[in-house]
């Protein structure tokens, strides 16, 4: 089989296989402009951005020339996701559909890191060990799941904990290197590897991906053709794997991950008792030292942004008086505990035994963890005031605990020397790239910049007919006494008239818990229900929770400004109550703010006014998931119209902004816009500064 590109835009046209197996088949030009833009990259090389918004149809705009490059001798290409909701999405609906497309035989498969998948001999060894009642009582409902599974997905198992699942009982690189531990033997990681060698499609997520480009050591076999779906989450994604942070639960994981129980029957002799007591006794003090140094020793956390920035070993001094020196200790004697025990068990007869393997696996995790602490420790402690790729910072978790973290402060440094070395087709794409049709900002982002053909869709939707926006061009700022109770008296008039379900977004969980607690005081008798993020459930369970009711109003912020699909019904207004700006004290826009005014350039203009009006948009993009969904946009923040630098947000909108003059007369708007069914705003005033 050839490779055409010219040929693939007609396969998703309306005489094309596409429409004679969709019984909803629509023509999308757009997507059909976009699978040519794909096919002919892949057919020549080179880097492709392209932002194709909700309703282009873009996993087949990408999928259909991927698969048929790959069916056609040139694969595999890999397909990089940010959520797993969308990897779901391609082994249920787009692997079927590309199959009967391209080919019954189309090898399409999902690879996760090695602890997203259970192994057996893992679980029954820890069954074997003296844990806790709980542990106990874990693993004996975690039974049924381990001897049913076909897939090994610790997501799949049924329990809320994954964290502690995943340090027991997933796939290990020492453990499973044994000849005993096989797919057949119920590695599933080692099966799931497998089968990733021969995949004509293979999608990952971007963290997965992120090792193997900056570090060389994932799983994926080798790879010509890479595609980035949610790409706008590549660069965040990547970071956070680049960061290291050292605190109290990193050290509460070691401890985890460190063998609890009585050695093995055949050691529990003399020198093993001892050798063994003292390893414990090691792990222990470094759990003390740990709560002493990260504790209200150094400091207990100041009023405003938790996070404090320091430069060099002087500021740091300054932030932590106490300094770390029995933090440096107690790793040390760890370090020696686990190496004398390690050697111990050297002489030792008991390989073929699975909780032998066990044993010594997971006391070399903690030596191999100990290392690394030790020298991201030392690290933190020495920073370079010179160094202007990295920052520092001090972060506290609570009233009396806090971590230290450094990160680098752009991924592009890592990312150009990995695609120069790596892919020679790269592929980013995702509904929010551009700020209009402006790609500046994302290709700085990647580093990029100069070496990205980009490419940015209309929306197929008729936004005129389908949104209400409106605004208030007056209000409280947020750290005025009354910012809380008077947006909640917004949110709950929305809510009385129409009382339809609605979302708002917030950019701080302070401002979310105050308007939260005012919300609670304004409706007596429920007549709807409110979810808040941050209660404890987690976000699938909010959402889970939020489709269910007729009559409901989510309060979100972080993830909840992306990746959420509530189509229909389900979402039919949207508050946004605040422009979302980063926050000027966190540590990585500090540090790239003053790179910015070195080189001559305008931190806001260059920074925080490009990265809140992507982040506007993808907030945006929540409500218009199809073509017959219809909602009110509602912004909270009178900077939107009485600010300049609001043109830019509004830009990026496909609809003018109507003016209201309080939230009141907001949601007197948006009550009579749905009574009237339709409604084509006014054009936007501006008022100026």
């Amino acid at each position: 089989m050839g490779f055409n590109a010219e040929e693939v835009p007609d396969l998703l046209g309306p005489e094309g296989p596409l429409a004679g197996e969709l019984a909803s088949y629509e023509d999308r030009p757009y997507q059909r402009e976009m699978a040519l833009e794909v096919a002919r990259l892949l057919e020549t090389g080179g880097k492709l951005a392209v932002e194709a918004p909700t309703g282009i149809g873009k996993s087949v705009a990408y999928g259909l020339p991927a698969a048929l490059w790959a069916a056609a001798g040139f694969g595999p290409v890999v397909i990089s996701t940010y959520t797993k909701a969308l990897q779901s999405q391609w082994l249920r609906t787009e692997a079927p559909r590309l199959r009967r497309l391209v080919n019954p035989d189309l090898k399409i498969r999902v690879l996760k890191g090695r602890t997203n998948y259970l192994c057996r001999r893992r679980y029954e060894a820890e069954c074997r060990a003296e844990g806790g009642e709980a542990t106990r009582a874990l693993l004996k409902r975690l039974r049924p799941w381990v001897e049913s599974t076909a897939t090994g997905d610790l997501s799949s198992c049924g329990e809320r904990d994954l964290n502690y699942i995943k340090l027991k009982l997933s796939s290990d690189p020492k453990f499973c290197s044994s000849r005993e531990c096989t797919p057949a033997s119920g590695c599933f990681f080692k099966e799931a590897r497998r089968l990733a060698q021969d995949a004509d499609l293979l999608i990952v997520n971007h963290a997965l991906l992120a090792i193997q480009l900056f570090e060389g050591t994932g799983p994926l076999p080798a790879f010509d053709a890479l595609i980035v779906d949610e790409a706008h989450a590549f660069v965040t994604a990547s970071l956070d794997l680049m960061t290291r942070v050292l605190g109290p639960a990193r050290l509460a994981s070691l401890a985890e991950a460190a063998p609890a129980a009585a050695l093995p029957p055949w050691l529990r002799r003399g020198e093993g008792d001892r050798r063994f007591a003292a390893f414990r006794r090691a792990l222990e003090a470094l759990l003390s030292a740990g709560v002493e140094v990260f504790g209200s020793a150094n400091g207990r956390c100041p009023p405003g942004d938790p996070r404090r920035r320091f430069r060099d070993p002087a500021e740091l001094e300054v932030l932590c008086p106490a300094g770390f020196a029995p933090l440096e200790r107690a790793l040390a004697i760890l370090a020696r505990e686990t190496e004398a025990m390690n050697d111990f068990l050297v002489d030792e007869v008991g390989e073929g035994d699975p909780y032998f393997a066990w044993f010594a696996t997971q006391l070399a995790r903690v030596g191999e963890e100990t290392e690394a602490a030790r020298k991201d420790l030392a690290e933190l402690l020495q920073p370079d005031p010179n160094d202007a790729a990295r920052v520092y910072w001090k972060e506290w978790t609570g009233a009396e605990a806090f971590s230290l973290a450094m990160s680098p402060l752009e991924v592009g440094p890592a990312l150009v020397p990995s695609l120069k070395r790596g892919p020679s087709r790269v592929i980013f794409t995702s509904a929010t790239l551009a700020a209009g049709e402006d790609f500046g900002f994302f290709a700085r982002e990647t580093g990029l910049d100069g070496d990205l053909h980009a490419l940015a869709l209309p929306s197929p939707f008729d936004y005129p007919k389908q949104i209400l926006a409106v605004a208030v061009d007056s209000g409280p700022d947020p750290r005025e006494e009354g910012y809380p109770l008077q947006t909640a008296s917004t949110l709950h008039a929305l809510m009385e008239d129409p009382g339809r379900k609605a979302m708002a977004l917030f950019t701080s969980y302070k401002d979310l818990r105050a308007v939260a607690e005012a919300l609670s005081s304004l409706q007596p008798h429920q007549a709807y229900s409110l979810f808040c993020q941050g209660n404890g459930e987690s976000p699938a369970r909010l959402l889970e929770g939020f489709r269910t009711v007729k009559r409901g109003l989510l309060l979100g912020t972080a993830g909840f400004w992306q990746g959420i699909d509530l189509p229909g019904d389900a979402l039919e207004v949207l508050v946004l109550t605040r422009l979302p700006f980063g926050v000027p004290t966190d540590p990585r826009f500090q540090a790239r703010s003053e790179r910015i005014e070195r080189e001559g350039g305008n931190p806001f203009m260059d920074l925080y006014l490009p990265e809140a009006v992507l982040r506007f948009k993808q907030g945006f993009g929540r409500l218009i998931r199809r073509a017959s969904d219809r909602g009110v946009l509602a912004v909270l923040d009178p900077r939107l119209l009485t600010k300049n630098y609001g043109r830019r947000f509004t830009r990026v909108l496909p609809v003018p902004v109507e003016p209201a003059a309080d939230g009141a007369d907001l949601a007197r708007r948006s009550a009579a816009w749905w009574r009237a069914g339709e409604c084509v705003p006014e054009a936007i005033p501006f008022k100026g500064d």
